[in-house]
């Protein structure tokens, strides 16, 4: 999503356990880095993004937010995404 809560693209899963790991679709990424948002640098398209995750726990559904910043990382002559974020988080009724 965009900071201002725009959804770009969604992804459905179904994933079990104690703890999970959610994969990110490279696409999806290159999608959202290219959508104009405000705080986007106009050098290389990083700036802040905004994930929701559905959860689903012993039948309970809530939403988590967690605010993010996706960014380009350059090492050599490789190259990634990265999207950085803190462990804090806010919970949508």
């Amino acid at each position: 999503m965009t900071p201002d809560g725009t959804c770009i693209d969604s992804q459905s899963l179904s994933l079990e356990g104690e703890s999970v790991d959610v994969p990110l679709d490279h696409g999806k990424l290159t999608k959202l880095m290219n959508t104009p948002r405000e705080g986007q640098s106009h050098f290389d398209g990083s700036g802040p993004v905004k994930i929701a995750l559905t959860l689903s726990v012993r039948g309970r559904i809530t939403q988590r937010i967690i605010a993010a910043r996706l960014e380009n990382h350059v090492d050599g002559s490789n190259w990634s995404r990265r999207i950085i974020c803190s462990m804090r988080h806010h919970e949508e009724s």
